[in-house]
Order: C-alpha cells, then structure tokens, then sequence
C-alpha cells in the first residue's frame, strides 16, 4: 500500500516567505542607524546645486527648471506649511532627503537578504546589514541624503521599484505589478533617469504577466501609471493660480507643458547644453563609474563582491542547457524567491546593465572637468543602489563557497571572520567619509547669497547670470523674504521665446523693451523682436533708484552697451552706470569708500570659507570660494588701474600711499588663501609687483599707515595675519621691503607658463633686468 503523502501545514501570514522577518528587522537597523548618522551631519541651510531652486520653487509652488520636478515642489510646500514654524524650509526639506535616504538604504538591506535565500541566517544579516550600511554611507549617496536635492527621494523610489519587481518576478502576485506601475508613474515627476530603470522593468512584467493578452491587468496597469504620473498635471494650473518672478517655462500650454517635460531647453537626452566636443567617449565613462566604485563609493570588498556576481551569472547564463517550463502566469509557492533568487538576480542585473549602457550613451559631460564630473557623478547614485546588492549576492557566494569547499568545518570562525571584514571595513571607510560629507557646517551658499543681496542699495535690479548665484539668492528671496525691496531676474531665462509669456508678473517693476534677451543682429533680434543687454540697461537703468547689477557674465559677447555704459565692481557683483557717471576723483573717493564697506560686510558675513582640503574642486562649495577671491581680485584691479592712472596723479601723495597699502594688502591676502589660482594667474603677479613699483616711486617723506580691519574671515585682519609680508618692524623702511617684493613677484610673473603671452610681458622683463639685474 502506497504511503500517503503528508502535506505541509501552511505558512502563517506572517512567516509568508514575502515578508522574512529577519529581513525586515534588518532593513530596519540599517534604516534607523543610517538616519542618526545622517541628522547629526545634516546640512543647516540650503546647500549647493539645484537645491536653492528646487526649495525656493516648492515655497511658492512655482515651476522648477526642465523637467520641472512637480512631486518635490508639492512636498516641499506641503512640508514648509506643515514644519515650516519648526525651522527653516531648507532644513525642513534636507531632513526629508535624511528620511528618504535612510529607508532607501533599508529596502537595500532587505533585497539583498531576499537575493540570498540559501544562506545561513547569521551570514545573510551581516551580510544584508553591511550593504544597507555601505549604500548609506557612500560619500556620494551621503552627500545628497543630507541636502534638499531630488535625488534622494529618486534613490527611495528606484528602491521601491525595485523591490516592487523583485517580488512580482518571485511571485507572480498583481499587487506587485500593480504597485510598481504606479511608482513608476511617480519616480518620472520626480527624476528623469528612473525611466532607465522602469523602461526594462515595464517590459519584464508585459512578459512576464502576459500583459498583451491580459487587457484588463494591462489597463489597470496604466491607469496606476498615469495616478503615479498625475502631479504633472498640477503645473499648469499653479503656474496660472500663482504666478510669480522667476519661475522656468511657459506651462499653461500643452505644447509648453510638454517642451519642459522633454527638457527641450537643454536638449533633450542630453544632460549638458554646453560645449561637449570634449566630452570622453561610452567606454571611458562606464571605466570610470567602475573605478569610482571600486575606489571611492563601494570599495574594494564591495566591488570584489560585484564582480563574483557579474561572473557567476554569465556562467550561468553560458552553461544553462535547459529552459524553465514553469508557467509565467501560475501563482508561486510561498518558497518562490528560494526557487527564483537567479532568475531574478539575472532580472535585476539586466537593468542594472541597460541604466549603464544608456545613461553613458546619452550622457555628454566633459568628465575631465572636475565640476562637471561632480555634476556627472551624481547620477551614479542609481546604479549605485544595485551594485551594493550584487555585492552582497557575490559576498554571499564566496563565503558559501569558502564554508563548503574550502574551510567547512570552522563555520562558527569563518563567519566571525566575515562579520571582522565586512563591519571593519565599513567602519573603515565611515571613518574617511565622515569628515567629507559633514555638512553639519555647511553655511557657505548662505553666506554667498547674504552677501550679494545684503549689499545692493534699495530698490535694486539684479540681473543673474550665474546658477549658484541663483539658485541661493532666489531661495533666500523667495522663502525667507529676504530684501524684497531688491527685484532679480534670470538672464539666461530671458533668452528662451518663452519669456514672453513671463512678462507680466514683472509689469511695474522690470521693463522689457522686446520680446526676449538675443544677440545684436540675430535672427532673435531682427525677426522675433528681441532685446540686446544695451536695450535691457537703457530700458531700467532710471527705473531703480539703486542702480543695475549683474551677477555673472553675458551671454553673448556683446560689446556694444559699453559706449554707453560702464561697469564698476560692487561686492560679489558688477554695477552697471550710465558713461561718465564714476569719472572724477571724488566719485572713486566715494567708490573706494563703498568698496571698503562692502567688503568689510561681506568679511562679517563669512564666518568662514569653504576649506579647500574638503571641499574639492569637484563640489559646488568650491565656486564659493572662487567667487569670493575672484571678485576681491576684480575690485582690487579696477582701484588699482584707477590709483597709477590718471586718477593717482590728482590724489595727493599720502592718499594714493595710502590706496597703494591698500592695494598691494588684498593681493598679498589673495596670493596666500586663493590656493587654486594662485599658481596661474600671472595677471596677479603682474598688477601686485605694479603696485609695489608705485609705491616705490612714491615720497620718502610719506608715512606707511595700516588699515585695520579692512576685510575680516575667521577673525583675518590682511595686515596683521600676513605677518611675513607686511611685518611690522618693516613698516618704517616700507620701501625697502616694497622693492623688495616688487621684484620677487615680478620675476615669478615671468617665469609663469603663459605670461610671456601677456601684453605687458616685454615692458616687465626689461624693467627687472635692468632695475635688478635678472
């Protein structure tokens, strides 16, 4: 008599294979030990990039740049009304992105346990941790998860979609496909390039589900899309409900709804509008995602682990003889996942590949640029997000090889050896990147911002060509009402024909003598009725009592409105005058004097500056520190031309000594602290020995007076924290010791590369040979 098979009792719910529970206590630690980490690192105030922007635009549900970004703006302005009396709005949404960040790193944690059915428990939650813990703690992924960026929230979703596919491709369960429809809908109103994830994705589960012949399942697929999609439709009718000065686009329109969708202004599929000539090819950019990985963001344990899984899988793929006969359509046991953790793994590793392959194709960034290559690297936070789950599967592959083939009966040592490894190496590498992507301090786009806006005279025009520029000033505008007497206006949104439809919400305030700002003689200009920056100065110049600033550069080189205009430095900013308004000796007396107090002003208002040694050229922080020695070079140039020009010769003696202190002070302090220019611009070496030669030339009866406090950052007076250059026993003898240093600076200038192509190089090399002899 055949025996009688004996059934096994069904799973309770919750011991459903679905939901493991070491899984989900694990996804928890990492979620929870990764948000402690990330607050106590959090960025106060806005930070750099896009985040200004992003922030200021969800504060007046306004329409952020291409693609517009409409589920961030909605939470945003959800958060601000809710929080908003808790803190600042950029606080507020950085904490959001600490939020996203962390459960991201959880449902990390959770999938790779999932990937790995058949290991031991212990080694499967060391293994699971330390992955969830990697992925949180990658410079890259820790620098956006504590700053009001949508990248965060794009790596929550990519996750979910994620975990969302991993179960439909284990269990075939509709509420998976159904979910994942609709993150998929979501994901696209947040970040474009999730569609690199939902585009195989979307056709794995047509497949998979039979979807064609499915009609139904189809359709409510498509309907959980467009309820994902649908917060695009809430740009149109803020933009017509609240209207505001600065906002992208012209979204009332299905047309214009649609051009900003596709980032047509930039260029569609393109993440650079500029120069991309250079840009280096497919190979080189995927060779660098995986040397950054391996280097930098995963490490070198995490990318072995990649590796074994990349190696193991195409092994796979190559020896498999036969195909699986089992139905697409049947539903799963609860064991599911251990029957389908390759399959599944191969799934994952497909999209993984697409993103790579696609991304590098479409992106066309110079990645020797090292600001655009920090630009660049940003978007390897995606793929990012799967590779550290591939490590854990590779990691978990080795040790199950270590403990059957190689050492099988030291178990209980081998997996403290994979705990000593994994966990040592995180705290490893949690110890470098620290001290990195603190951005605890973090004030420096606030004191940037502060400092231009601070110091314009009431009732000002600033006009902004440069986007840290906007994108701080606009946040402190627009979400802490900061200066509302001053108006700003995007230049390089006035070159778009869409800036027609923007003149109104600026009726009384800017004139706008054409259609759009175009270059002189352009087809823009003679056919569309554009306006060059001369129309645009001669148009407003009177209409502010505080004058016309610009911050940044034109767009085109255009010459022609400086008949009619000049420009003079004014802080972290260029004031524009009509011709002849700043001639005379008492209008630079008065400059001079306003100069002094900005720049005194803006000493006050950077408590400090961005620290080089963190803060690499490949950050936005870094451009803060550019701007602010590159402006107090302008100014420092355009008094010096001033005090040897015609000007010095009406100054009397000890007034133009004294300017000449002055003078050759701020470039002394510039030549110490600007560390990333102060080996290459020869121009700085030429205009200081300059200085030092006028000095020089000047009367032995005139008295060297010091200027205290001129410009003060971390308590620096320029004259007492120079002490080996302006020592104070040598302030008697200051020709003596200015001679001296006229000729040191002057033969560095020569021997610099590139400066015997300056104008003035013949006239210098001469002079220092025949004054000393060199």
């Amino acid at each position: 008599m055949a025996k009688k098979k004996i059934h096994a009792t069904p799973s309770p719910p919750e011991a459903d294979a679905s939901y493991p529970l070491p899984s989900v206590n694990a996804a928890m630690i990492v979620a929870v030990v990764a948000f402690s980490v990330y607050v106590k690192s959090i960025c106060p105030t806005i930070a750099g990039g896009d985040a200004g922007e992003l922030v200021a635009e969800g504060c007046q549900l306004g329409t952020s740049h291409p693609p517009g970004y409409p589920l961030f703006t909605i939470i945003t302005y959800a958060l601000k009304e809710a929080f908003g009396e808790y803190g600042r709005p950029a606080f507020i949404m950085n904490c959001f992105s600490a939020i996203c960040g962390s459960v991201q790193a959880g449902l990390v944690a959770f999938i790779t346990m999932l990937l790995m059915p058949k290991l031991e428990a212990p080694a499967k939650a060391a293994i699971g941790l330390a992955c969830g813990l990697g992925s949180a703690f990658s410079p890259l992924a820790w620098q956006y998860h504590v700053t009001a960026e949508v990248f965060a929230l794009n790596n929550l979703l990519v996750a979910s979609i994620t975990l969302c596919l991993t179960m439909y491709a284990a269990r075939r369960a509709d509420r998976w496909m159904y979910l994942g429809a609709f993150l998929c809908g979501v994901g696209l109103t947040n970040q474009h390039t999730c569609i690199l994830l939902e585009v195989p994705a979307i056709l794995y589960m047509i497949y998979a589900g039979d979807l064609i012949k499915q009609t139904g399942k189809l359709g409510i697929c498509a309907g959980c899309f467009l309820v994902g999609f649908s917060s695009y439709a809430t740009m149109p009718v803020f933009a017509v409900l609240y209207p505001h000065r600065g906002s992208w686009g012209d979204v009332t329109t299905l047309s214009g709804l649609v051009k900003h969708f596709r980032r047509a202004d930039y260029g569609s599929l393109q993440l650079y509008s500029g120069d991309a000539s250079t840009a280096e090819g497919l190979d080189e950019r995927i060779g660098a995602y995986f040397f950054d990985f391996a280097t930098d963001q995963g490490g070198f344990l995490m990318f072995c682990g990649v590796v074994v899984t990349m190696v193991g899988v195409g092994l796979r793929l190559l020896t498999k003889n036969t195909k699986s006969k089992s139905k697409r359509n049947s539903p799963q046991p609860p064991d599911a996942i251990a029957a389908t953790a390759d399959h599944v793994l191969s799934l994952l590793l497909s999209c993984w590949l697409f993103y790579l392959v696609v991304f590098h194709s479409l992106a066309n960034l110079p990645l020797h640029n090292k600001l655009l290559f920090g630009v660049h690297q940003r978007f390897w936070m995606q793929p990012n997000i799967f590779a550290f789950m591939f490590a854990g599967v590779g990691l978990g592959k080795s040790y199950s090889y270590i403990c059957t083939s190689v050492v099988p009966k030291f178990k209980s040592v081998n997996l403290v050896v994979l705990v000593a490894i994994l966990f040592g190496s995180l705290a490893i590498a949690f110890q470098k990147n620290y001290a990195r992507v603190d951005q605890s301090d973090n004030y420096y786009f606030d004191y940037y911002a502060k400092s231009i806006v601070e110091n314009l005279p009431p009732n000002s025009l600033l006009v902004i060509n440069y986007d840290q520029q906007w994108t701080s000033v606009r946040y402190l505008m627009e979400c802490e009402g900061l200066r509302p007497d001053v108006v700003a206006v995007n230049l390089s949104m006035m070159s778009f024909l869409w800036w027609e439809s923007k003149k109104l919400v600026y009726d009384g305030f800017v004139e706008f003598p054409g259609t759009h700002y175009a270059k002189k003689g352009s087809v823009g200009q003679t056919v569309f009725n554009g306006f060059t920056f001369e129309d645009l100065l001669e148009a407003n110049i009177d209409r502010f009592p505080g004058g016309v600033y610009l911050g940044g550069k034109l767009n085109f080189n255009e010459e022609e409105h400086k008949a009619k205009f000049d420009d003079i430095p004014w802080g972290m900013t260029t004031r524009w005058i009509k011709k002849g308004e700043g001639d005379g000796l008492e209008n630079v007396r008065l400059w001079s004097e306003q100069n002094r107090r900005i720049l005194g002003n803006i000493g006050k208002t950077f408590e400090t500056v961005p620290n080089l040694d963190k803060w690499g050229m490949d950050t936005w922080e870094w451009t803060v520190h550019r701007e602010l020695f590159d402006h107090l070079a302008d100014s420092n140039s355009y008094y010096l031309d001033l005090v040897v020009g015609e000007i010095g010769e009406q100054m009397e003696p000890q007034e133009k000594l004294d300017a000449l202190v002055e003078i050759t002070a701020i470039y002394e302090m510039i030549l110490k602290y600007d560390v990333f220019n102060n080996d290459k611009d020869f121009g700085l070496y030429k205009n200081l020995g300059l200085a030092y030669m006028h000095m020089v030339r000047s009367d032995n009866t005139l008295e060297f007076r010091r200027r205290e406090g001129l410009f003060l950052i971390e308590g620096m007076d320029i004259f007492d924290d120079l002490g080996e250059n302006f020592p104070s026993k040598l302030a008697k003898d200051y020709k003596d010791y200015a001679s001296l240093r006229w000729g040191e600076v002057w033969k560095q200038f020569l021997a610099m590369e590139g400066s015997e192509n300056d104008g003035s190089y013949a006239t210098v090399k001469t002079l220092i040979e025949r004054i000393f002899g060199a």
